[in-house]
């Protein structure tokens, strides 16, 4: 139950500091910064770069500009701030979380964006029992930066966002916070299983490049770039609704299911595998981004160190497959994707058993004392 000085408590937030310097940092310190009652602060590893305005063009329609108050790579830019906003890659969160712990008052909240990757898992570790922090399920934007530290480019808003957060009975009020500071409706989720388990990106890219390169040799030389979504095809799209099947089998395998999720079908409008196609192919806000190639000597080759292998099948895909292996569900297709994937990178995600074999850096339960589908329903929602 969310009492009134709490309500009155998220009307006076003052100071959010975004960290990260990516597109999305950017798209959210125009937009945030866009609202003159607050002071937006920017942790970057190159605050030199930053203008103390930030643009975002809205499909060349629109305008937002936001003022910076500050940037630093200094943590200690987080002292008095009401909200830290992470955005930042994956492998990247479990040091920016450490930097960040001697900043961070006991009322600051502490939002990743997204919040998928077991990256609830990584908090809990570094915070213990802290409250006050949440995952959203997926991006605000579809963006790209055209200037760095000045432009981003959007060129899709979600209409919606869902949220969880630690504990679950604050996610009502992170909800009502994140509404106010981006101006998209909210929806709060019981549950924080419902954003790592979500039919996003750790299954949604991973399907596009396994269709479309899985089945060559590593050192394949192709003679042209495709498009990443227009060229998206059925090949694609039937192993993404094979990656939901055993995303929905494994979400019936925990105590209680999991609030939040919606079946891949029923979120596309579709009920085939051709008519998924023709949906994601015509996503004007996905438009004019490229399969991940590198120009080589006679062609392109797969260029396996971009966020699509490190941050989603190496963060996203993995930590849904550490669930998997606490609740006993096979997922012959995520497998054969982590085996893939890992062979691309050079990094090992499975052994020979089929059991996880990531590292330190790598998100899954049982690196975190989580061995049982009841500690993974327990620890999702407290």
């Amino acid at each position: 139950m969310i009492i009134a000085a709490d309500e009155a408590a998220m009307q006076d937030v003052r100071r959010v500091t975004i960290a990260g310097g990516g597109s999305l940092a950017h798209a959210l310190a125009a937009t945030i910064g866009a609202d003159e009652s607050l002071e937006v602060c920017v942790l970057s590893r190159q605050p030199q770069r930053w203008a103390r305005k930030i643009r975002a063009i809205y499909l060349d329609v629109a305008e937002v500009v936001g003022r910076i108050h500050e940037v630093s790579d200094d943590p200690a830019i987080v002292a008095g701030s009401d909200v830290v906003l992470l955005a930042v890659p994956q492998v990247a969160i479990d040091r920016v979380l450490g930097d960040l712990r001697p900043h961070v008052g006991p009322a600051t909240w502490i939002g990743a964006i997204p919040g998928y990757g077991g990256i609830d898992w990584r908090y809990r570790a570094l915070f213990g029992g802290r409250d006050r922090f949440f995952g959203l399920q997926r991006v605000p934007y579809v963006r790209k930066t055209i200037s760095y530290g000045e432009y981003v480019w959007i060129s899709g808003i979600r209409p919606q966002l869902f949220l969880a957060a630690l504990p679950s009975a604050l996610a009502p009020q992170a909800a009502r916070l994140v509404e106010m500071l981006l101006g998209i409706p909210t929806a709060p989720i019981g549950s924080y299983l419902g954003i790592n388990l979500t039919t996003t990106n750790p299954t949604f890219h991973p399907a596009r490049l396994y269709s479309a390169f899985g089945h060559h040799p590593l050192d394949q030389t192709f003679d042209r770039v495709e498009e990443f979504y227009e060229a998206w095809d059925d090949a694609a799209s039937a192993t993404f609704l094979e990656l939901d099947a055993e995303l929905r089998a494994i979400s019936k395998a925990i105590p209680g299911g999991v609030p939040g999720l919606r079946d891949l079908q029923a979120h596309y409008g579709v009920s085939s595998v051709p008519a998924l196609t023709r949906v994601i192919r015509s996503i004007r806000a996905l438009r004019n981004r490229a399969l991940p190639l590198r120009a080589v000597a006679r062609g392109y080759r797969l260029d396996p160190h971009t966020p699509f292998f490190t941050e989603d099948i190496a963060f996203g895909l993995l930590a849904i497959r550490g669930i998997a292996q606490i609740v006993g569900v096979r997922v012959p297709m995520m497998d054969a994707i982590l085996r893939w994937g890992q062979r691309c990178m050079g990094r090992r995600l499975l052994d020979q058993g089929g059991r996880i074999a990531g590292d330190e850096a790598h998100p899954f339960p049982e690196r975190f004392g989580i061995d049982s589908a009841t500690k993974l329903a327990y620890a999702a929602a407290n």
